[in-house]
């Protein structure tokens, strides 16, 4: 059974846009996945160095099995339950410019599907390690996001 539908909708090379359609998932649940730090751990971070989840506020997560680390900052566009955005920094990124991402969240009662939600991750630039990281991380939120609506559905 199919819990998430996704849907890349941006063909810059700027810029990851995904569209998500949810089957059991609220916006608030959604949202509540990306700042709760025990929600944050079971579907996507191993470790929450750092999360202070408020406008400017800073956040830091750690892969200790890969020294990988993100981390960035809170942007003052926060809509509890609706809207987040926050700037992206990551020890892959062959680039020293933050990233941005933003989620918006909306319950909407249409078919199956209960939420809508569209990520944008942003800023990257033209260069070809640039671009291959930007294809990387395509892939990785697309495999997040499919991860966390099986997660949600089994329960």
């Amino acid at each position: 059974m199919e819990y998430v539908k996704i849907s890349e909708t941006s063909t810059e090379k700027s810029i990851i846009r995904l569209d998500l359609e949810f089957r059991y998932m609220k916006a608030f649940e959604i949202y509540d996945h990306f700042v709760d730090p025990e929600l944050l751990r079971r579907w996507w971070v191993p470790q929450v160095d750092k999360i202070d989840f408020r406008s400017s506020g800073q956040y830091q997560f750690t892969w200790t099995k890969t020294q990988r680390r993100i981390w960035g900052e809170y942007s003052d566009k926060l809509i509890g339950g609706k809207h987040l955005e926050f700037t992206w920094q990551d020890t892959l990124s062959p680039d020293i410019m933050p990233k941005l991402v933003s989620l918006v969240v909306e319950n909407v009662f249409k078919d199956d599907a209960v939420c809508f939600a569209t990520l944008t991750h942003s800023s990257f630039n033209s260069s070809s390690e640039d671009q291959a990281y930007r294809l990387i991380i395509l892939s990785q939120w697309k495999t997040l996001f499919q991860q966390l609506a099986n997660q949600w559905g089994v329960r």
